[in-house]
């Protein structure tokens, strides 16, 4: 299991230069991955007006591309939230950030449990539900994690505490 985090700071960066975190990068933030590094590219949709729209998004994967081989995923657009949303945003773009050359991630949202999910699109799903919903939603979001996790693909997690600005886990 990898953390991932911002390069927040020279303790952390040492961390992520030793092994034990990895990465967080964002186009709106403007990082520059280290040559040694693990990371994960996030799409920035959690904060408002931070998502830099389809066609800049892979333009800054293709800036990236040579260190594509250390990255754990590459999240597809989502909307906060909103499941279904998401989909229609993610679908049409989980294909073009494999073509990219990343494993592409699906942003779990809000409802998801209830919808049909293309897993044959995406090589990983990184939780980003808000965790508002009352117990039984979350025990079906428990449920649905435990039937997803036998399709072997890797899991990322992150919630409005812990969020894609902030880290994730892998």
């Amino acid at each position: 299991m990898r953390y991932y985090a911002t390069a927040s700071g020279k303790i952390v960066v040492d961390a992520m230069r030793a092994g034990r975190l990895g990465m967080i990068a964002t186009p709106a933030a403007g990082n520059t991955v280290p040559e040694d590094v693990d990371w994960c590219a996030d799409n920035g949709c959690f904060t408002a007006g931070r998502y830099p729209g389809d066609d800049r998004y892979l333009a800054w994967l293709a800036r990236h591309a040579a260190h594509a081989v250390r990255c754990a995923f590459a999240t597809a657009p989502d909307v906060v939230g909103d499941a279904a949303a998401t989909l229609a945003r993610s679908v049409p773009m989980l294909p073009r950030i494999r073509a990219a050359g990343y494993p592409a991630a699906l942003v779990a949202q809000d409802g998801l449990e209830r919808l049909r999910v293309p897993w044959e699109l995406t090589d990983g799903l990184f939780l980003g539900f808000t965790f508002r919903a009352p117990g039984c939603v979350r025990r079906r979001w428990v449920a649905f994690l435990g039937s997803w996790r036998t399709r072997l693909l890797p899991m990322f997690i992150t919630c409005d505490t812990l969020s894609s600005s902030t880290g994730g886990v892998a």
